[in-house]
């Protein structure tokens, strides 16, 4: 029963987010930068709540739980606590100024202020970190769906990794078409 109430959760879930970003899609006028950085217009709630949501992934939530089971609470609260330290300082201090460049990723910063070539290092240095965090993430969703699916967990992780490669696709046209 519980593991046919997490799919159904899922499966809406899912299907809400593709539904409105379908839609936003479709309605949002002019180019692709103009939708992916939502009109370099919205309110400080909305930019801090996906900002919380962003960093609630499943890596950091059993990470984070593990962590305070094993060592304390601080020792769980630690990586919520900094980012959000980072992200207030961020905002304080540096999100007018980098708004104002009309940037999209930061290596654009670094291409600005320092050339291409640490431009490019930064991006694969993304890359790279987004790719470890990426498959922790893959590893955290496999226990998971085995957990409370009771699939394999290699078959969580596939179906993980092909939700995730739907996904990027259209971000990464987006990007391509720029």
């Amino acid at each position: 029963m519980s593991g046919t109430i997490v799919i159904g959760g899922v499966a809406i879930f899912l299907t809400v987010c593709i539904t409105i970003g379908l839609y936003m899609a479709r309605n949002v006028d002019g180019s692709s930068e103009n939708y992916i950085l939502a009109g370099r217009g919205l309110v400080l709630p909305i930019v801090a709540a996906t900002l919380m949501a962003q960093s609630l992934d499943a890596n950091a939530t059993l990470g984070n739980t593990d962590l305070a089971a094993d060592f304390g609470f601080w020792a769980g609260a630690a990586l919520p606590v900094g980012l959000a330290a980072c992200l207030i300082i961020c905002g304080l201090f540096f999100a007018k100024p980098l708004n104002r460049m009309n940037l999209m990723t930061l290596p654009d910063f670094f291409r600005r202020r320092y050339g291409r070539s640490v431009e490019v290092f930064a991006s694969v240095v993304t890359c790279l970190s987004f790719t470890i965090l990426l498959a922790g993430n893959l590893v955290a969703g496999g226990f998971l769906f085995e957990t409370f699916l009771g699939t394999s967990y290699i078959t969580g992780i596939v179906i993980l990794g092909l939700i995730h490669s739907a996904s990027a696709y259209p971000r990464l046209q987006a990007r391509v078409e720029r």
